[in-house]
């Protein structure tokens, strides 16, 4: 069974979407993160309606089959508009998600006509930056925790501000009495280092007919 990305469609209670608009969010993150924004311009453009999506191995979008690249997220978001059975007319991409839009635009334009890329470089370089180093903390902190003030209290040992580590909260579940990260973080390094590791400046400077970047 091909496994579809979750999300939601926000749009005006005041007439129906005439366009689509597909939001990729970043590292560690999950479609909700733009919730407000897409509220917000869904008021303003209500021929507009929104799709707040989950990226593989974010939010919902948990047991996708590897393996886990930019490809394959970008054959994601493709599917997802198969399924929605409407065109995406524009995606918006955050970090990791801004490489992800690229990829998508580049490989699946059918019907796109607009890509913005917040807070991300299309350049190849090393694993680094705060999505990196949370991978790092993660990792050395306990499998599971007696309360999220407790995970809060470690990720700020390692550096994180106290937003920051509390918005890292939303990816514990709690089982059991005891609180754990629901995220599959081998699977996220995998895709992380493909994040890094992949240039898409061609899609920059070469961005496919009618598409605006």
């Amino acid at each position: 069974m091909v496994r579809v990305l979750s999300h939601s469609l926000v749009a005006s209670n005041r007439r129906a979407p005439e366009k689509h608009l597909v939001t990729l969010h970043g590292a560690f993150g999950a479609g909700r993160n733009w919730g407000a924004i897409a509220r917000r311009l869904v008021q303003a453009r209500p021929e507009w309606g929104v799709v707040l999506t989950d990226l593989r191995l974010h939010g919902d979008s948990q047991g996708f089959s590897p393996p886990h690249t930019l490809d394959a997220a970008a054959a994601d978001v493709d599917g997802l508009g198969r399924t929605l059975g409407f065109p995406l007319d524009a995606v918006l991409g955050h970090s990791l998600g801004g490489k992800v839009a690229l990829l998508y635009a580049a490989r699946h334009a059918a019907g796109l006509r607009q890509v913005w890329v917040v807070d991300s470089s299309p350049a190849a370089g090393p694993p680094s930056g705060d999505a990196w180093q949370m991978l790092r903390a993660v990792r050395s902190l306990p499998a599971a925790f007696a309360s999220r003030q407790e995970a809060i209290e470690g990720l700020v040992r390692f550096g994180f501000a106290p937003d920051v580590a509390q918005w890292m909260t939303t990816n514990l579940e709690r089982a059991d009495g005891r609180y754990r990260w629901r995220l599959d973080f081998d699977a996220l390094e995998e895709l992380l280092r493909d994040f890094f590791q992949t240039d898409l400046w061609s899609a920059v400077t070469r961005p496919p007919e009618g598409v605006t970047l």
